[in-house]
């Protein structure tokens, strides 16, 4: 008779994405996966299919959980105000981050880009859908007279995005909460007129 798997594989993958996102995923072997998640490596592979597709569905989780967190905040309150309750919480983070762990698309980016496809395009899909839903928020406030409507809304979200990212490594380098605090002002500062 077989084995019934008895682990919960949504917690397995929260698990897994903790792992990859403290240790990298060139830093994580499959016996750190085995350990970490207690499930047996023959129950990994075949609920899984082994290292790459784990990490691909961890980053997918990943994404999907932050990029839901970023559109609520931004269907809840004006764009500025969003940007700042989003990047507070970025700084947050980072400040009490014993780790330094960063944002994992981030670290996903700078280590694996370069050489897989599949993170590249998985990258780029999330800089596509940030920047679709910051600029489609930043054209509301243009509407609403909010932001400077002679700026290109998303010309502005691609601003946005790329700060986001270079302030994540600077985060993960020096996380000091008063620095990190005066770059998001001046960064948001672009909204104004």
């Amino acid at each position: 008779m077989p084995r019934v798997k008895e682990f919960d594989k949504e917690e397995v993958l929260r698990k897994a994405m903790e792992l990859f996102w403290k240790q990298g995923y060139h830093a994580t072997s499959m016996q750190d996966l085995v350990d970490h998640l207690g499930i047996n490596r023959a129950s990994l592979y075949d609920t899984f299919g082994g290292k790459k597709a784990l990490f691909d569905l961890a980053l997918q989780n990943y994404r999907n959980v932050y990029f839901s967190a970023m559109e609520q905040t931004l269907e809840n309150y004006p764009v500025r105000e969003a940007l700042q309750k989003m990047f507070a919480g970025a700084v947050e983070a980072a400040s009490q981050d014993k780790h330094r762990k960063g944002c994992f698309v981030v670290n996903s980016t700078t280590e694996l880009a370069a050489s897989d496809e599949d993170i590249r395009e998985a990258v780029d899909q999330n800089k596509q859908q940030f920047e679709t839903l910051l600029a489609r928020h930043i054209r509301i406030a243009q509407k609403e007279g909010r932001i400077e409507s002679k700026k290109n809304p998303a010309q502005l979200a691609a601003l946005i995005f790329a700060f986001y990212n270079g302030f994540q490594v600077l985060a993960r380098i020096k996380p000091d909460k008063k620095e990190l605090q005066n770059l998001v002002r001046t960064a948001i500062s672009i909204l104004d007129s």
